[in-house]
């Protein structure tokens, strides 16, 4: 005798599928779940030879939509590190230096920005502070889920991937209006005109750029605060 098996009533939207969980599991069980889930994966992974810097936490964010939210709420700070270049350099540069000063960070080192590898960083670590480098166009969906961000440093934007981000302008608006928590701190390159235009709507600001009269070898001293840009209207 053959068994027919069939998916119909397992066909159900995120919502539904989401409250299902909940009610069968659990909120506590259903992220309990997720630990040696990623285990298992990881391990399938490192025997494959990947490293399962995304894939685990893609599995995480289909058992838990809300993994990301839950998971962030663990931690004494949460710092985002975004921008189109520099990021990667700039949150490695942060991380040793919270290291050396004797915090326990999660910090997502391999550069995976997107949420599966947010996902998946939050899972295989343990910290007291998370600091995440996070994709420019990311950063507005982690905002919706966790609007409690710390502190957000801005390096630059600008045009790169045009198949997958609006226009500069555009983004710069989408990250402005995400981050729309008072008691969030913002560093942000002051050199730079759309990170400048962000900083002028919030509260909680600090500039850093290029300031200061050019040296024999045309290289201007770089200070870590700079004065506030000039006022101006949100670039073109």
């Amino acid at each position: 005798m053959r068994l027919k098996f069939t998916t119909t009533k397992f066909v159900l939207n995120l919502k539904e599928r989401q409250q299902k969980r909940v009610k069968i599991f659990g909120v506590k069980r259903q992220c309990a779940f997720i630990w040696p889930t990623w285990w298992v994966f990881s391990y399938i992974l490192r025997l494959l030879g990947r490293e399962a810097t995304s894939f685990p936490g893609y599995v995480a964010l289909k058992i838990d939509p809300l993994f990301l939210q839950r998971a962030l709420r663990r931690y004494q700070k949460v710092i985002v590190v975004t921008g189109t270049n520099g990021k990667t350099t700039v949150a490695n540069l942060l991380a040793r230096i919270l290291r050396a000063a004797g915090l326990k960070v999660v910090h997502n080192q391999e550069g995976a920005n997107l949420p599966a590898g947010l996902a998946s960083t939050l899972i295989s670590q343990k910290g007291d502070w998370a600091l995440l480098e996070v994709d420019e166009g990311t950063l507005k969906t982690l905002a919706r889920f966790y609007p409690s961000i710390d502190m957000v440093l801005i390096t630059n934007l600008a045009r790169d991937q045009t198949d997958r981000y609006p226009e500069l302008s555009g983004l710069a608006e989408e990250i402005k209006d995400s981050l729309d928590n008072p008691q969030t701190r913002f560093i942000l390159n002051g050199d730079d005109p759309y990170p400048a235009w962000i900083g002028q709507h919030k509260p909680l600001v600090r500039f850093f750029g290029l300031e200061g009269e050019g040296t024999e070898e045309g290289i201007s001293p770089l200070p870590f605060l700079r004065s506030p840009p000039a006022l101006h209207p949100p670039p073109l």
